[in-house]
């Protein structure tokens, strides 16, 4: 068939049917509408060969064989045509716009069974009142069957009844007797109640595949934004990743210079100056932290080490570290004691109780910032911070936990980028717990975290942070550097070799390997410090090996530096089995595990 004729008898039956819809939910729908039809037909096919099988036995004796076997087997063979159609449809599984094609055989074949019917009830019914009446009660039988299978195409029920009785109608009426009239009448009834419940029946369809099209839209739509947002999701993080890694590769050359530059110009009174220095790279190193944070989480990398902890040391600790902020924002902090221990991870717990109380230190300065703990009834512990600042408007106090949302608050510069609030409430979740707001307009703001609440036996103390801990000597130590980045090579090598290290650099393994100074046998490195990406596709990893390799000690000691906080990258450093820090790198940090993995 060609398609300008596939196309014609389309456009037709989308008319006949759901024409006050679009073109694209009428090619939809008439594909549903005649998907029934094949559907239902198996039941028609039977109940059809019944009948007629029956009608047959009836008349044997009253009609002529031989008009009686041609009715028969016209009848009969009509039946199995639908059926190999029925047959032919399911096998094939055509496609929306084959529907028409398929849905005009249909209409073909019943009109010749309803012609047939027709022609029956005329020329073959005999004139005896009981074959006529179980004639009429065997039409009627199917004539409601039918009304129930092509309920789905209404146009096809009343073309079935119109064609099948009709003609029977008409026959009885002009029959001359009592009997047959007043069947004729009867007829006449049961065709207008069939049409009736037909056209209902065909309401009932039209809303039934109405309703399945804007369920299906519903769908589509809600799998599109699904689609979207993973979409949006996996772009943010690179967002996030990308931004970070740049981010933190000047900060980290920053970062290793000033430490460098303070321990050889301590005596030069100095200090000040590079106070201010440290307090504005600590402050960025905040930022881009807080980014790696979102990453670490979003990667699925962040390890729950449990331990036994006292809640009220890692308070004192982490309200010792905010003191200074504290004072530069005229708040007070104010520790209620609370004698409870609890098993939980102590890095994740400080980690959740200091973005609070920065958030509040920022948001609510000159206030008075209360940090507490207490048991709840049901045995959980909630940690609490509080304040009495501008508080939270109810309509934005769901948003606060939002990425890189910030509400309006009474500082002027508040920093950040507003990930801490997002950051905590991931990290309650991580801990087995959750976070709860409340806050009142004018009068303040409590964020309470509850944490499942084991009790500890044996609890551990946090020791106070260290404000501006002195790294350890570390004098002679043989260390190699591998990075790429000039100047972090050069801030990198300066800094460790202030700490007294003999170190010797290069962009990657074969570098250090050909340089004169392991050549001639002088240096062979007790430490190697990587970063993790080398440039033209060479890995921190690989090169250590290479190291390894060559100066034939397999368990030399490597720490490896990164700056690429993307979910997959996080997951990859997991796996390895290296000493992994991440720029920028604290020297304080770095010159301590220098320590432990030279001794």
């Amino acid at each position: 068939m060609s398609a300008a004729r596939n196309e014609w008898m389309t456009s037709v039956f989308e008319h006949l049917v759901d024409k006050n819809k679009t073109q694209e939910h009428r090619r939809v729908m008439l594909s549903d509408r005649i998907d029934i039809l094949y559907q239902q037909g198996p039941i028609g096919v039977v109940v059809h060969t019944v009948v007629i099988t029956a009608l047959t036995y009836l008349f044997w004796d009253t009609v002529p064989h031989t008009p009686l076997i041609i009715w028969a087997s016209v009848m009969l063979l009509l039946g199995w045509v639908r059926g190999a159609a029925i047959y032919a449809y399911k096998k094939s599984n055509p496609k929306t716009d084959d529907a028409a094609k398929w849905g005009l055989l249909f209409l073909g074949l019943i009109t010749l069974v309803g012609v047939s019917w027709g022609y029956g009830g005329v020329f073959i019914l005999p004139d005896s009142t009981f074959e006529q009446v179980m004639f009429i009660l065997l039409l009627g039988g199917t004539a409601a069957g039918t009304v129930a299978t092509l309920a789905s195409l209404p146009v096809l029920i009343t073309i079935a009844l119109s064609t099948s009785v009709i003609p029977l109608i008409i026959r009885l009426a002009t029959d001359g007797q009592f009997e047959q009239q007043l069947m004729s009448g009867a007829l006449v009834m049961y065709f207008m109640a069939m049409m009736a419940t037909g056209r209902n029946s065909g309401s009932m369809a039209d809303m039934a595949f109405s309703l399945k099209l804007e369920n299906t839209e519903l769908i589509t739509s809600l799998e599109r934004e699904r689609h979207e947002l993973e979409i949006s999701n996996r772009a943010k993080t690179r967002f996030l990743a990308a931004a970070s890694h740049d981010l933190r590769q000047p900060l980290h050359a920053m970062n290793l210079t000033v430490a460098a530059y303070r321990i050889r110009e301590k005596s030069k009174g100095l200090e000040p100056l590079f106070d201010r220095v440290d307090r504005s790279t600590q402050a960025m190193e905040g930022l881009v932290n807080s980014l790696l944070d979102i990453s670490k989480l979003d990667a699925g990398t962040v390890d729950v080490k449990t331990t036994p902890v006292s809640v009220d040391d890692v308070i004192s600790a982490i309200t010792s570290e905010a003191s200074e902020m504290a004072t530069a924002g005229n708040s007070r902090i104010i520790q209620e004691p609370s004698g409870i221990e609890i098993d939980t991870d102590p890095t994740l717990l400080g980690s959740i109780i200091r973005n609070l109380l920065g958030n509040a230190i920022r948001h609510a300065p000159g206030s008075t910032i209360d940090v507490s703990a207490y048991r709840h009834k049901n045995g959980d512990v909630v940690v609490s911070v509080s304040d009495d600042g501008p508080g939270i408007e109810p309509h934005l106090q769901e948003r606060v936990f939002e990425e890189f949302y910030q509400a309006d608050g009474a500082s002027q510069d508040q920093g950040g980028l507003g990930l801490g609030l997002a950051i905590v409430k991931r990290l309650s979740v991580l801990l087995g717990g959750s976070i709860t707001l409340s806050s009142i307009a004018g009068r303040g703001t409590r964020f309470e975290v509850m944490l499942p609440g084991h009790l500890s036996m044996e609890p551990i103390a946090m020791q106070e942070a260290r404000i501006k801990p002195s790294p350890p000597a570390l004098n002679d130590l043989c260390v190699a550097v591998l990075e790429d980045d000039k100047d972090s090579q050069a801030a990198l090598l300066d800094l460790v070799c202030a700490w007294g290290c003999d170190a010797l650099a290069g962009r990657n393994a074969d570098e250090i390997i050909n340089s004169p100074y392991v050549t001639d046998g002088g240096f062979a490195p007790q430490i190697i410090i990587s970063d993790f990406q080398l440039g033209r596709s060479q890995e921190g990893p690989t090169e250590i090996a290479l190291l390894r390799a060559h100066f034939k000690t397999p368990e030399l000691p490597a720490i490896l530096l990164t700056g690429d906080s993307s979910p997959d990258r996080l997951r990859q450093l997991a796996s390895v089995h290296l000493d992994v820090l991440h720029k920028p790198v604290n020297p304080n940090t770095l010159a301590d595990l220098l320590r432990r993995l030279a001794d």
